[in-house]
């Protein structure tokens, strides 16, 4: 990993190039999971079950409900760059997730 303030690709820093990426995996995994692709894969792979796909959507908004305040807390308590690496490392487990249950998907 280049030290801090080197350029790494572009002549751009290596922050803002990690920042880059971290936006196009977030604009990715988002566009997969925050519109109906997540809810029509969902329906065909469980045989048209609309059942589980309004579970599956309950769950995801009751989550973005439970896990919103105590973040939003502990971005006012702690330092930025630590809930920053925070959730880097949730989205790249949470996008890991999401493409193991897509190649393992049977539609």
């Amino acid at each position: 990993m280049p030290a801090i303030g080197k350029r790494a690709c572009c002549g751009a820093n290596w922050n803002v190039g990690l920042a880059l990426t971290v936006a196009a995996c977030g604009g990715l995994s988002e566009s997969v999971w925050g519109t109906t692709v997540l809810s029509a894969f969902i329906y065909l792979t469980t045989d048209g079950s609309n059942l589980i796909v309004g579970w599956a959507e309950g769950i995801q908004g009751v989550a973005a409900l439970v896990s919103a305040l105590p973040v939003g807390y502990l971005g006012d308590k702690l330092p930025r760059s630590r809930i920053t690496a925070f959730g880097g490392l949730v989205q790249l487990a949470a996008v890991a997730t999401c493409l193991a249950v897509v190649i393992r998907g049977r539609p």
